[in-house]
């Protein structure tokens, strides 16, 4: 799938753009402002807000063309300034020097305002919501959207928090097996996967999407997230040209959780992964190490799961053209287009 095969998809995020640069423009005297301009360029895909706005639009039927651009477009850019905000603290904590392309936040503007400008956006988010309710949402709708954007981002520093702790667990590498398995699956569900069952939540509740509703999409949400980041680990071991976007190394220099490279050391010999742990191995013999080693084809095979998982979760809806769209969009997101 394609932003073009898509119904929708490109007006969608054309209008999510439009907002985005409405929202930078309108902060151009702040001392921020640069920082803010650089760290949501390039734009993306703009997965999280689509996410916002094609929820709501699942549960709102025709009611989508009155609703979600009046009142969920500064709830769904709200939802990308976080995302990018997070990206800008991950790469302080990683020491990752480019992002998408180009310098990262804080090599271009330094810690301090990477930082700074990573708090703003996320306070920008909770801004947004009061200002669905002047364009028309409910005063309960927003307090539901608040404790679940609260419960969002304590989640998710929950879980940058847990990769730290595993990483190099204490033995100078990832640790794999069941239990590093399942340990990784908790991270990245609190770390990736919580905002984006968040903005399904929260694109529901703010057009009077029914409790039912909400919980469908919320665990549509968290699976597609968990199969999200799996997808991401499994893209500097995918055959052909590499297009991550942050340095392929970053996860083995910083000894990160990515789960190739977890299931790759669980069953690797006693002298790699010594070198592993030194980093006497160079980053070609690491990609066919966790090649060869049948960790892409598990890592595959997890994601997979999930992505299944996520489409089972859609069936609680109503067979609608919108909830077709949304299945769409996992394959979209997972690299589809």
């Amino acid at each position: 799938m394609t932003r073009d095969t898509i119904p929708g998809l490109g007006d969608m995020q054309d209008l999510i753009s439009t907002e985005i640069e409405r929202w930078l423009s309108s902060c151009e005297r702040d001392p921020l402002a640069p920082v803010h301009r650089w760290g949501l360029s390039p734009r993306g895909k703009l997965l999280r807000p689509v996410l916002v706005l094609q929820s709501a639009a699942t549960v709102s039927g025709p009611r989508e063309q009155v609703l979600p651009r009046g009142q969920l477009l500064p709830v769904a850019v709200g939802i990308e300034l976080a995302h990018v905000a997070s990206l800008a603290h991950d790469d302080v904590i990683d020491g990752d020097a480019m992002r998408r392309g180009r310098a990262s936040v804080p090599s271009r503007f330094g810690t301090a305002h990477a930082v700074l400008g990573g708090d703003a956006l996320f306070f920008a988010l909770v801004q947004s919501l009061a200002v669905c309710h002047q364009h028309g949402a409910t005063a309960e709708a927003v307090v539901e959207a608040v404790r679940i954007v609260g419960d969002s981002g304590r989640d998710l520093s929950a879980g940058v928090a847990m990769e730290l702790m595993l990483s190099g667990c204490g033995q100078g590498l990832p640790f794999g097996g069941a239990s590093g398995t399942t340990a990784y699956v908790e991270m990245v569900r609190l770390k990736t996967a919580a905002l984006m069952s968040g903005a399904c939540q929260i694109g529901a509740v703010l057009v009077g999407g029914c409790p039912q509703e909400v919980a469908a999409l919320g665990k549509f949400g968290e699976a597609l997230g968990i199969a999200f980041q799996i997808g991401d680990d499994l893209l500097p071991y995918e055959p052909g040209p590499i297009s991550a976007a942050k340095p392929v190394d970053s996860d083995l220099r910083n000894l990160r959780p990515a789960l190739p490279l977890m299931l790759a050391v669980d069953s690797a010999n006693p002298l790699d992964r010594t070198r592993l742990a030194s980093g006497d191995m160079r980053w070609d013999e690491v990609r066919a190490l966790v090649r060869d080693s049948g960790a892409v084809l598990r890592a595959r095979e997890l994601r997979d799961e999930y992505v299944g998982r996520a489409l089972t979760a859609l069936n609680a809806l109503p067979a609608t053209e919108h909830r077709r769209h949304l299945a769409a969009l996992v394959d979209y997101a997972l690299g589809g287009g």
